[in-house]
């Protein structure tokens, strides 16, 4: 006997409603595209490695690696739950090199995606829209940052500075695949310093002709202790920055940057790529 499986019509409506027709990108190996959002990027997934993606706030620049790639997909989630879906294609010419995407064109989420620590009673945990999509492995994070933030820097050297305004990376640990950035930040100045981004960002050595793509930017999976501004007259801030583990290739580089919103007190320095071989384990 056969069965009849009868399904609520509201499902099945909020089920189309969810269904999206991927939006076709064309991409070229001598140009670089650029996708603008309404709002900022918290969270995006390309299915090749042949493609290069470079995010910052609502945009998201893309170029392939070589030249001609299999159709792919991208995924983007913006900081107020609204889906985007695109279809990523090899062509030998484009001339769309800009593309201003629409509410419209992603479709809204209504739940908690955006999700904090997990502990929001932890002073030490802070979080907001550029907060990862959370996952089950926040509670590891959050215990090897307690312990290894406590631990004394292994290196001095590795900063920068600009107008009394202090950066550097004091610490690397490997703990469960995963690299721990351990940050330190001071203003000995008098004016507020409001942090505009920290990136790592992998780049060639050399000023390749298309250098404007030639970079990688390193993007966190989960931020320890993070904030938005150090206070004047502030002696330290910590943070630890966590990411999927990788080497350095030999003809590039990493960089760390630090950003002031609408000001100049910029920081950018090397981290030399033989301390990503040779960090300590946290057990």
């Amino acid at each position: 006997m056969k069965r009849i499986v009868i399904v609520p019509i509201h499902l099945l409506l909020t089920l189309w409603s969810f269904a999206q027709e991927p939006k076709p990108i064309g991409l070229t190996f001598n140009k670089t595209v650029h996708l603008i959002f309404p709002k900022d990027v918290y969270y995006y997934d390309v299915g090749s490695s042949a493609i290069l993606v470079a995010q910052k706030n609502a945009i998201l620049k893309l170029a392939p690696k070589t030249n001609g790639f299999e159709e792919t997909n991208l995924t983007v989630v913006t900081v107020d739950n609204v889906w985007y879906t695109f279809l990523l294609n090899y062509k030998s010419d484009i001339r769309e090199l800009t593309y201003f995407i629409a509410s419209a064109d992603g479709k809204k989420v209504n739940g908690g995606l955006m999700k904090g620590s997990g502990e929001e009673n932890d002073p030490n945990v802070k979080t907001d829209s550029s907060t990862l999509i959370a996952s089950a492995h926040e509670k590891d994070y959050i215990s090897c940052c307690r312990e290894i933030i406590q631990k004394a820097p292994s290196y001095w050297n590795v900063a920068g500075s600009a107008k009394k305004v202090y950066f550097a990376l004091t610490n690397i640990f490997i703990h469960n695949e995963k690299l721990y950035f351990v940050l330190s930040l001071g203003n000995a100045s008098s004016i507020n310093y409001d942090i505009n981004f920290i990136e790592l960002t992998v780049v060639n050595k050399k000023q390749l002709k298309r250098a404007s793509i030639q970079e990688e930017i390193k993007q966190p999976l989960f931020i320890y202790n993070k904030t938005d501004q150090i206070p004047a007259k502030t002696k330290e801030v910590c943070m630890v920055f966590v990411y999927d583990k990788f080497t350095i290739p030999e003809d590039r580089k990493l960089l760390l940057e630090m950003y002031e919103k609408k000001g100049g007190r910029n920081i950018v320095f090397d981290v030399k790529k033989d301390l990503i071989g040779r960090v300590v384990e946290v057990k």
